[in-house]
C-alpha cells in the first residue's frame, strides 16, 4: 500500500512537471523577437563588381550577397539565426526563416573632358582630336556649326569647324559630350610653271630663246633657267654647258613663299646643225657625149658629188661616165657637211649639150633630121579632134551612119606639125583615100571628115614644109551603122499563148515599117507593122509570167533596140466561164494529170450569182484527197482584179490545189460560203502552195451542218498543209465561223495574215484527230480579230468644220494603238490618240448639225466599233464679235449671196450694251426687201444659251432671214427694242424660216415715232411663210403696237405665248394696211396683256 501511494506520488510529480514544461514552451513562442529588414543602400556603377553593405545582427546571417558589375537589381538573402527566438516581420513566402531584399546598382553620371584638336592647313594631313571620358569609348564627329548636324566625315576645306567628343549612353552610365571649335587654314596655293624654248642653230654666241610663266612669282624673285643635255641630267647655267648640235633641255624654276608652293617645268629644244652652202657655179656648153668640167666649193666640208636632171625641179641622178646626149640639163653639187654643219646642195647650174643634125629620108618617104649620137628629130603631128585615136602608125577614127551622143557621123579637126622647136598650127595637108566613097573630106587647114557609107578606108595626109621637106600621117577610118538601145516607158503588155499580135505603138517614135521581136534566141515575130502591131507566134514559148522581150527596129538609118515587158499567160481569164480553165475535173483525177501554166485575170469578173464555185470530184486509189503532187499546180495571178457575186460550194474554185501552185494578187468580194461539206474557196485540198496578196471582203459565211462543221474553211476544207500564206486579208466580221482554215491544218507558214470574224471556234485541227486537245486556236503570223459593237455614253461633241482634233477620251477603254473615224464611208481620221484626241480632217463633210460618226479600233484582237455623236458647226459662236458671222451685209445684197451653214452658241453672251443688233442694208437690183430666197438661210442653234444686254436697231441680228433658215434653242434676255424702222430682232424680213424653242425675256420696247407697224419682235417689214413653235415673249411692262411686224401672212404658230402690257395688233394680213386686214388673233398664239388674255 505504501508502495502504491509512493508510486502515485511520483506520477503526480511527473504530471506536474510535464504541465510546467508545457506551460514554459507556450510562453517561449509568444515571446519571439520580431526582426525588421535592414536598410540596403544602393550604389553607383563604377565599372567594378560591387555587393550590398548589410548591417550586422545577431538575429540573422547573410546567405546570399553576390552583387555584380552592371547597373541593376541583385538579391540579398538573410536567414534567422534562431527561428525560435526571432521572426521576420515580412518573411519570404517559401521560407519564413529567410528574407530576400533587393540591392540596386544605379546608372553612373558620365562626363567628357580635356577635348583638344589642333587645326591644320587645307591639303595637309588632318590632325586627330583627343578627349577623356569618365566611362566608355570616346568618339568624334564634325560640323560646320556648333548646333549643326555632326558627321564622322573629317572636313578638308579651309574654314571654322566644330568637333564633338561623345560617349554613347549604356545601361550602366549616361551619355556625355563636349564641343570645341577648330580652324582649317587655307592651303598653300598650287603653283604652275609653263616653259617653252625655240630651236637654235649651231654657230657663234648662240643664246636660247626661252619663254616661261608661272601662276605666282614671289616678290623680288625671278624665274631661274638651267640647262641639261638629257631631261633627267644635271641642270647647269647655259654658260657652263657643252655646245654642240643636238638635243637640249631647259628647266624653269620658281621658289616657294608663304602663300604658294615652289614649282618647275622642263621643255626640250634642238640645236640644229649650222648652215652650210655651196657657191653658185657655171658650166660651159658641150656637145653629145663630150666630157663635162665641174668645179664647186662649200662653206664647210668638201664637194664630193655631182648629179643632173632634165628639169630644174626634176629627179637628180649620177652623170654617166661617157657624158650626156644633146639637150638642156641641170646639175647640182652636194656636200655631206660635218657634225655641227648640215649637208648642202647647190642651186641647179644649167648645162647645154648640143646636137649635130643632118637631114635624111626614111623608107616611108618621111624626111627627118639625125644626130651622130643616134637620136633623130622628126615631124610630129598633133590634132584637135578627141575622136582621133593615136596609134603606132598614125590615127584611127570610128564614124557612124547617123549621129548620136558619143557616136559622131563626122569630125572636124586640124593638124599641128612640130619639128624641134618649130611649130606650124593649122597645117595645110594633101589627102588621099585607099577606098573612095566611104567618107568625104572638105576644108582647108581645118578639115571635116564625114561618113558616106558603111565600110573602111585609110586616109593619108601629107605635110610639106617651107623648105620642101615632107612628112605623112595616116588615119584608119571605120564607118559603122548606128545602133541605139533605148528605154521606152510602157505598161506591161498582157498576152497569152493564143495572142497573135503585140501592140508596139508605144514605141512608134523608133520605127517606120518593120520590127523584130525576140526572147533570148527565139524569134517571136519579124516583119511589117500594121497599125503599130506586130504579128507574133507564142505557141512554142515554154516560159510564162513576167518576161522581157527585145524589139529591134530601123528608122532613118539607125537600128533601135528596146525592151518590151510582157506578162505572158497560158490563158487570160476575162469571163465567168473562163474560170473553168483552172478547175480540176474528174478527168484530171482519172488520168492523174495536173493543171500547169500561168493564168491571169484580164479584168474584174462579177459572177452575178450565175454559177457557184464548185467542183464535182471523186478520188480513187491513184489520186487520194490528200495528194500534194496533184491538182492545180500553176500560177493564178489576179493582177489586182476582183471576182465577186458567187457562192462557194464543194471543192470551190480550183477543186484541188497542189505542190508549186501560186495564187496571188486577187480579191474576192461579196460572196458567200453555203455551208456545204468540203466547201472552200480554193479546194478541198490545198497543199504546198504559195498564196500571196489575197483579199476576201464582204464575206457571208454559213457554217457546215452539225458534225461536219470542221469541213469548211476559207481556203481549204479537208487538208490545208505545207502552204506559205503572205499578206492575206479576210473580212467576214459579221459572221460566226467554226473553222477558219478547215480540218487538218499543219506545216503552213503564215505572215501578215489578218482574219476578221464575229467569232470563231478554231483555226483547224493539228491532225486527223478531232478533239479539244488537237484544236488550233492561234498560229504565228495569223491575227484573228473578233468583232464587237459597243455603245458608249458620251456628251455630244461640239466641233467646227475646221477642227483638226476630236476628243475620244471617253472611249480609251476600248481604243488600241490606233483608231479610225469615218462618216458615210469617208475616212476623217486614222491613227493614234494624243492625250485622248485624234487628228481629223473634216473638210470632206458637206453636212452639218447633229451627225453620227463611226469609230473603229482594234484592242486585244477585238475590233470595236462605236458611234461618236457630234454637232458639226460651220462656226461656234463664243464672243460678241462672232455674232457678225450670221449677219447679212451690203456685200451679200450686191452679189446676191446668202449665208448658209450651221452656227451654234457655245456659251452665254452678255453684250453689255457694247454694240446693237443692227444691219445697215440698202436693197437694190435683184434683191428686194421681201425676197424669200435670200439672206441668212442656215441654222442658228443656241444650244439653250442666252444672249443678253443689247439694243435692237434696224435690221436686227441677221439683217434678212430667208427660206430654209432655222433659229432654235436660244434665249434673249434683258434687251431693248429702240423703235427704229424695220427694227425686228431677227431682221427687217423673216420669210420661210423655222423658229423653235426661242424665248425673249425682260424685254424693253420703245414704240416707233412713226411707221409703228415696222417693228415686230422677230421681223420689221415682212414676217411670212414661217413656222413658229414653242415661243415665249415677255415684254409685259411695255405697250407694243405690232407683235410680229407689218405683213405677217401665211405663218404657222404652235404654243406661242406673248406677254405685253398692251398691243394694237399682231400684224397685217398682207401688204394692205387697214383695220380690216389687222390681225389680233392667230391660231397657236396666246397674247397676255395687263387686262386680258387673247388666244386662239
Amino acid at each position: 500500500m505504501k508502495k502504491l501511494k509512493a508510486l502515485l506520488a511520483v506520477l503526480c510529480i511527473v504530471f506536474a512537471a510535464c504541465a510546467v514544461m508545457a506551460c514554459g514552451v507556450e510562453d517561449s513562442e509568444s515571446a519571439k523577437t520580431v526582426v525588421n529588414a535592414p536598410v540596403i543602400n544602393s550604389k553607383v556603377y563604377n565599372g567594378e563588381k560591387q555587393a550590398a553593405t548589410v548591417e550586422a545582427s545577431d538575429a540573422y546571417t547573410v546567405i546570399e550577397n553576390n552583387g555584380g558589375v552592371n547597373a541593376g537589381e541583385y538579391n540579398v538573402v538573410l536567414k534567422l539565426t534562431d527561428e525560435n527566438a526571432y521572426e521576420w516581420k515580412t518573411p519570404d513566402e517559401a521560407d519564413a526563416t529567410t528574407l530576400t531584399l533587393k540591392f540596386v546598382i544605379t546608372k553612373a553620371t558620365n562626363s567628357v573632358s580635356e577635348l583638344t584638336l589642333n587645326g591644320w592647313r587645307a591639303g595637309e594631313t588632318a590632325n586627330v582630336p583627343a578627349a577623356n571620358a569618365e566611362f566608355g569609348e570616346v568618339k568624334f564627329a564634325y560640323a560646320t556649326e556648333q548646333n549643326g548636324t555632326y558627321t564622322e566625315n573629317v572636313p578638308t576645306a579651309a574654314g571654322t569647324y566644330f568637333v564633338k567628343a561623345y560617349v554613347e549612353a549604356t545601361e550602366n552610365y549616361d551619355g556625355a559630350e563636349a564641343v570645341i571649335s577648330f580652324e582649317i587654314t587655307k592651303a598653300k596655293n598650287e603653283n604652275a610653271v609653263t616653259v617653252s624654248a625655240e630651236d637654235v642653230k649651231y654657230g657663234e654666241n648662240v643664246t636660247p630663246v626661252v619663254t616661261a610663266d608661272a601662276t605666282h612669282i614671289p616678290d623680288g624673285a625671278e624665274i631661274v633657267y638651267t640647262y641639261a643635255l638629257t631631261s633627267d641630267g644635271e641642270y647647269v647655267a647655259w654658260e657652263a654647258i657643252e655646245k654642240r648640235a643636238g638635243a637640249y633641255f631647259v628647266k624653269a624654276t620658281v621658289a616657294e613663299d608663304d602663300d604658294y608652293k615652289g614649282a618647275s617645268a622642263i621643255a626640250g629644244f634642238e640645236m640644229t646643225k649650222g648652215d652650210n652652202a655651196i657657191n653658185d657655179f657655171e658650166i660651159d656648153p658641150v656637145t653629145c657625149k663630150q666630157n663635162i668640167v665641174l668645179n664647186a666649193t662649200a662653206t664647210a666640208g668638201t664637194v664630193v658629188t655631182y648629179k643632173y636632171a632634165t628639169a630644174a625641179d626634176g629627179e637628180y641622178i649620177d652623170i654617166p661616165a661617157d657624158g650626156l646626149v644633146a639637150g638642156t640639163y641641170y646639175v647640182k653639187a652636194y656636200t655631206a657637211g660635218d657634225n655641227n654643219y648640215a649637208a648642202a646642195e647647190s642651186n641647179p647650174a644649167t648645162l647645154t649639150v648640143n646636137h649635130a643634125y643632118t637631114w635624111t629620108t626614111d623608107a616611108n618617104g618621111n624626111d627627118y633630121r639625125a644626130c651622130a649620137c643616134g637620136s633623130a628629130e622628126r615631124f610630129v603631128f598633133d590634132t584637135s579632134a578627141e575622136v582621133l585615136e593615136k596609134t603606132e602608125s598614125g590615127y584611127s577614127l570610128k564614124l557612124y551612119s547617123a549621129e548620136d551622143e558619143g557616136k559622131p557621123d563626122k569630125v572636124t579637126f586640124s593638124f599641128k606639125v612640130t619639128l624641134g622647136t618649130t611649130v606650124t598650127e593649122n597645117a595645110v595637108m594633101a589627102w588621099t583615100q585607099s577606098t573612095e566613097g566611104i567618107v568625104e573630106i572638105t576644108g582647108s587647114a581645118e578639115y571635116t571628115v564625114k561618113a558616106l557609107a558603111i565600110g573602111e578606108t585609110v586616109l593619108t595626109a601629107t605635110y610639106t614644109a617651107a623648105d620642101g621637106k615632107k612628112a605623112h600621117v595616116t588615119i584608119n577610118v571605120t564607118v559603122e551603122r548606128l545602133t541605139k538601145t533605148v528605154e521606152v516607158a510602157h505598161e506591161t503588155i498582157l498576152a497569152d499563148l493564143a495572142t497573135t499580135e503585140l501592140d508596139l505603138s508605144f514605141a512608134s517614135a523608133y520605127f517606120t515599117e518593120n520590127a523584130s521581136l525576140a526572147y533570148g534566141d527565139k524569134v517571136l515575130g519579124n516583119g511589117a507593122l500594121n497599125g503599130g502591131k506586130l504579128t507574133v507566134d507564142f505557141s512554142e514559148m515554154t516560159d510564162a509570167g513576167n518576161l522581157t522581150f527585145v524589139a529591134t527596129t530601123d528608122k532613118d538609118g539607125v537600128y533601135y533596140s528596146f525592151n518590151v515587158n510582157v506578162l505572158l499567160a497560158t490563158k487570160i481569164i476575162r469571163a465567168v466561164d473562163d474560170l473553168d480553165v483552172v478547175k480540176v475535173t474528174q478527168t484530171n483525177i482519172d488520168n492523174n494529170t495536173s493543171i500547169y501554166g500561168y493564168y491571169v485575170l484580164g479584168n474584174d469578173i462579177n459572177v452575178r450569182w450565175s454559177k457557184p464555185m464548185v467542183a464535182s470530184l471523186t478520188y480513187n486509189d491513184t489520186v487520194k484527197q490528200y495528194e500534194a503532187n496533184f491538182g492545180f499546180r500553176g500560177t493564178f495571178d489576179g493582177l489586182g482584179h476582183t471576182i465577186s457575186g458567187f457562192a462557194v460550194n464543194t471543192f470551190g474554185m480550183f477543186g484541188h490545189v497542189g505542190n508549186g501552185a501560186v495564187i496571188k494578187n486577187v480579191k474576192f468580194d461579196k460572196f458567200k460560203y453555203n455551208g456545204q461539206y468540203n466547201g472552200a474557196l480554193f479546194g478541198g485540198t490545198v497543199r504546198g502552195a504559195e498564196i500571196t496578196d489575197v483579199t476576201l471582203s464582204n464575206v457571208e459565211y454559213v457554217n457546215a451542218g452539225a458534225g461536219i462543221e470542221h469541213t469548211q474553211g476559207f481556203f481549204a476544207s479537208r487538208y490545208m498543209q505545207y502552204n506559205k500564206l503572205t499578206n492575206i486579208k479576210i473580212d467576214a466580221s459579221k459572221h460566226e465561223v467554226y473553222s477558219i482554215f478547215g480540218y487538218v491544218v499543219n506545216n503552213n507558214s503564215f505572215k501578215d495574215v489578218e482574219v476578221k470574224v464575229k467569232s470563231f471556234t478554231m483555226l483547224g485541227y493539228i491532225n486527223d484527230e478531232r478533239k479539244d486537245t488537237t484544236m488550233i486556236h492561234e498560229l504565228d503570223g495569223v491575227t484573228v480579230y473578233t468583232n464587237e459593237t459597243v455603245e458608249l455614253a458620251h456628251e455630244t461633241i461640239l466641233l467646227e468644220t475646221t477642227a483638226t482634233q476630236i476628243d475620244l477620251s471617253f472611249a480609251t477603254e476600248y481604243i488600241g494603238d490606233s483608231v479610225s473615224l469615218t462618216y458615210n464611208g469617208k475616212v476623217l481620221g486614222n491613227g493614234a490618240l494624243t492625250d485622248g484626241k485624234l487628228n481629223v480632217d473634216l473638210s470632206g463633210i458637206t453636212e452639218t448639225g447633229a451627225l453620227t460618226l463611226l469609230a473603229s479600233t482594234v484592242k486585244n484582237n477585238v475590233i470595236y466599233t462605236f458611234n461618236v455623236n457630234v454637232l458639226l458647226a460651220t462656226k461656234i459662236i463664243r464672243t460678241i464679235d462672232d455674232l457678225d458671222v450670221v449677219k447679212v451685209t451690203q456685200t451679200n445684197i450686191d452679189n446676191n449671196t446668202s449665208i448658209y451653214g450651221y452656227y451654234v452658241l457655245a456659251n452665254d453672251i452678255n453684250v453689255n450694251w457694247s454694240k446693237p443688233m443692227m444691219a445697215s442694208l440698202t436693197y437694190k437690183g435683184t434683191v428686194k426687201n421681201w425676197e424669200t430666197n435670200f439672206g441668212f438661210r442656215g441654222t442658228f442653234d443656241g444650244l439653250g444659251h442666252t444672249i443678253s444686254g443689247f439694243a435692237v436697231n434696224e435690221g436686227g441680228m441677221f439683217g434678212h432671214v430667208g427660206k430654209g433658215a432655222v433659229i432654235k434653242n436660244v434665249k434673249f434676255d434683258k434687251f431693248k427694242y429702240n423703235g427704229q424702222y424695220n427694227g425686228g430682232l431677227f431682221g427687217g424680213t423673216v420669210r420661210g424660216a423655222e423658229i423653235t424653242d426661242v424665248t425673249l425675256t425682260n424685254v424693253e420696247y420703245k414704240m416707233p415715232t412713226k411707221d409703228h407697224e415696222s417693228v415686230g419682235f422677230f421681223a420689221g417689214r415682212f414676217m411670212q411663210d414661217n413656222k413658229l413653235t414653242n415661243i415665249k415673249i415677255d415684254a409685259s411692262n411695255c405697250d407694243v403696237y405690232s407683235v410680229f411686224g407689218r405683213n405677217i401672212s401665211n405663218n404657222a404658230f404652235a404654243n406661242v405665248e406673248v406677254k405685253v402690257k398692251s398691243f394694237t395688233m399682231l400684224g397685217y394680213n398682207g401688204d394692205t394696211m387697214s383695220d380690216e386686214t389687222m390681225l389680233r388673233k392667230l391660231d397657236g398664239v396666246t397674247v397676255i396683256t395687263a387686262d386680258t388674255t387673247t388666244g386662239a
